[in-house]
């Protein structure tokens, strides 16, 4: 038996290493590989990658099946014009009902990549009394050609109506030499004489073409008119320089923020905590084979949503061990322990992770682009931090456990100077007793946090606003008002920001709508007087009021059906006034972090609402853990009363809730100190969240659970009451 034990043990350890390898450099097979290197299959979002980002919407009145027959013809013609141009990996989908999102990894001519993209390109044939004759519909076949002359010309090859609608026109035209004017959208392209009946099919568009416009022009014709117009509401286009500096950050405050959370894990628990650390190496390995399968897009907000499913992995083995611990404290054998560890934590650790999941599928449902993603990673992290922890963390405890014989219970992470049994009655942290007081603090916070931000308003980003926004790398830092003197020739009341510790870099805000051209324009100003490079356009982007609103409408929604559906489930798996004990304490949560926001002038963008669903999710994590606890002891002191219940299920349950959040906030901590500025704006939430929720779940959530049944006793007597008077 010691033998099997040592042999899966060691397997499993060998497995992991082979694991590594294979993840690092793949599988070579002659000149290319039979299995990739995992960072060779990870597709780049537009942010680490760089290229275009832009969002359409249609102009049309139509609904139903009419407007989907309408949106999916506009993405077969994006798609077209987009192949046409030579791009690779384009996405093109639909967002809402009336908006297309297009991305263009890697693209680099953005102008031109937008202007060709969004045009109508409705080309039409008309008479000299304006009479359409034929249209873009006709058309069979467009290329690039040349005249007589040398000049580019575009060749136009009709289909079987369109040769016979042209031979007429031509016919008709012939005898008095008319024009028969070629139009794209409201320009006029050329408008040659007709000598001649033309039969046969074939034309030919003439004029001042260079070989470039000439094939965006054939292109154009080649992919087809959209069938309405379409409205450009946001646009962004983000430079390869800034990607790869992210990803290298991201990646760089990732590691040390993995190898931080494993060395506690390692030094608090010992043994379990480096069986903890093994498991989480199996967890990461999965999770990336498993995203990069699913073809997923890694985003900023994706690794974020990573390194926060790494804590939350790790969150499942403090819960685990905290209960081996008390099992062994109270004289069990470390493998009886290890039975009933498992058993009780199994429920816990499952209505922790399912209020999560809520969270990311509502924060999926009304989220667009990188949101999205974000919310896949995040969901999927925890499906798999669940295997691992209940599955390959107990396979390799049960294992070693069958070939070591553990006396010493430091090595588990017990201390010498721990009580050989858990005293119910030893009430020393009074919570309940205190509400009042920790209920004044969170509410003084609140107050203050949202006062100010009623006086002073909040620092909305333009994602909410509306506007544009131009990023540049200066390579020096430059006084404020000078750098006005450009951008306020353009909007009076645009501001400057100073973007990095060095400030030499920064970001132009301004409410008015810049088209891409419009945004080179200014940055050429800033270009020519501070003698920099074109990479120094780190990245711009335009966002409409519509898009604004539309986020802070979604933000309110979302939080409101996520807390409802929690409130469904905790009442479900609970009772109901642990489930509005639980969703109040979480709305005390958003609050602090609103409040925070507020007082410290953080930006407010669409991040912002990931990461406030996110704690929403998070913060219920700990207060389920006590409320786990306090059920548990009801069902074995069913005659205590509720507030010294609360006060021995919070002391039971304390270090795990300090534990729990120590390894998430280790993780993101290090992003948010080593990463750019774009995923500090989405990490600081989470942080502050984290904190609200640890302390909401020890201070606020349990003493509100006794208010609320103290409130249903004193009804319940009231009624008895009045029923023994009739």
């Amino acid at each position: 038996m010691r033998f099997k034990s040592k042999r899966n043990f060691i397997s499993v350890i060998i497995l992991l290493i082979i694991l590594c390898v294979i993840s690092a450099f793949g599988i070579p097979s002659g000149d290319g590989y039979l299995l990739k290197p995992v960072y060779k299959r990870i597709n780049q979002g537009l942010d680490l990658k760089g290229g275009v980002y832009v969002v359409y919407e249609a102009e049309t009145d139509a609904t139903g099946d009419e407007l989907t027959k309408i949106i999916n013809q506009t993405i077969e013609v994006f798609r077209k014009r987009i192949d046409g141009m030579g791009l690779t990996e384009p996405i093109i989908v639909r967002d809402g009902d009336k908006r297309i999102r297009i991305e263009l990894p890697g693209a680099t001519n953005v102008n031109d990549a937008i202007q060709t993209i969004g045009k109508t390109a409705q080309l039409t044939f008309l008479n000299e009394e304006g009479k359409k004759l034929l249209d873009g519909s006709h058309v069979k076949e467009s290329k690039v050609g040349s005249n007589q002359k040398g000049q580019y010309v575009v060749t136009l090859k009709f289909n079987d109506e369109g040769a016979k609608l042209f031979g007429e026109a031509t016919k008709e035209a012939a005898p008095s030499n008319k024009r028969i004017i070629i139009m794209l959208d409201d320009k006029v392209l050329s408008a040659p004489t007709v000598n001649q009946e033309i039969l046969g099919g074939n034309a030919e568009i003439s004029g001042s073409f260079t070989a470039q416009s000439a094939s965006e022009l054939a292109n154009l014709i080649q992919a087809g008119a959209l069938p309405v117009n379409f409205t450009e509401i946001e646009s962004s286009t983000k430079s390869a320089q800034l990607g790869d500096e992210a990803l290298l950050k991201s990646v760089q405050g990732a590691a040390i923020g993995i190898f931080l959370v494993m060395m506690f894990m390692l030094i608090y628990y010992r043994i379990p905590g480096l069986i903890a650390d093994i498991a989480l190496g199996f967890y990461i390995l999965i999770f990336l084979f498993l995203y990069t399968s699913l073809g997923a897009t890694l985003t900023l907000p994706g690794i974020a949503a990573l390194i926060l499913s790494v804590g939350m992995a790790v969150d499942a083995n403090v819960i685990i061990f905290e209960r081996i611990k008390e099992e062994i404290i109270e004289g069990k054998s470390a493998k009886a322990a290890l039975k009933n560890g498992f058993s009780k934590a199994f429920s816990t650790i499952m209505d922790s992770q399912v209020t999560t999941v809520i969270a990311g599928i509502v924060l999926y449902a009304f989220g667009t682009g990188p949101i999205k993603g974000f919310a896949v990673t995040l969901i999927l992290g925890i499906i798999v931090s669940l295997f691992t922890a209940i599955v390959i963390t107990k396979f390799l405890f049960q294992n070693l456990l069958g070939f070591i014989d553990i006396q010493n219970t430091s090595l588990l992470g017990i201390s010498k100077n721990k009580k050989t049994e858990i005293d119910i009655k030893d009430t020393k942290l009074k919570i309940v007793d205190k509400f009042k007081i920790f209920a004044t603090i969170s509410i003084a916070i609140a107050i203050i946090g949202i006062g100010l931000g009623f006086a002073k308003g909040y620092n909305m980003g333009i994602d909410f606003t509306g506007g544009t926004t131009i990023d540049i790398n200066l390579h020096k830092y430059v006084e404020n008002n000078e750098l006005l003197d450009i951008i306020k020739t353009y909007d009076t009341t645009a501001s400057v920001d100073y973007l990095g510790e060095a400030k030499d870099k920064i970001q132009i805000k301004t409410t008015e709508k810049m088209e891409e051209s419009k945004r080179l324009e200014v940055f050429s100003k800033y270009k020519e007087k501070y003698s920099l490079k074109d990479t120094d356009l780190l990245q711009s982007g335009y966002i409409g009021p519509s898009i604004g609103k539309e986020i802070q409408s979604k933000a309110v929604v979302s939080v409101i059906i996520a807390s409802i559906f929690m409130l469904i489930y905790i009442s479900f798996r609970f009772k109901f006034t642990f489930g509005i004990s639980a969703i109040i304490a979480l709305l005390h949560d958003v609050l602090i972090v609103i409040a925070i926001y507020a007082i410290f002038r953080v930006p407010v963008n669409s991040p912002f609402v990931a990461a406030i669903l996110t704690v929403v999710g998070y913060s219920i994590n700990d207060t389920i853990v006590v409320f786990d606890r306090i059920r548990e002891n009801a069902k074995i002191h069913p005659k205590m009363d509720r507030m010294t219940l609360a006060d021995v299920s919070i002391r039971q349950t304390v270090t795990r809730s300090i534990n729990t959040s120590v390894t998430t906030l280790l993780s993101i901590l290090m992003l948010y100190i080593l990463g750019v500025d774009s995923i500090k704006e989405f990490t600081f939430p989470l942080l502050v969240g984290i904190l609200s929720g640890t302390y909401s779940s020890i201070f606020i959530a349990s003493p509100l659970w006794v208010l609320f049944e103290k409130i249903k006793e004193d009804k319940k007597k009231q009624e008895q009451a009045q029923k023994k008077k009739k």
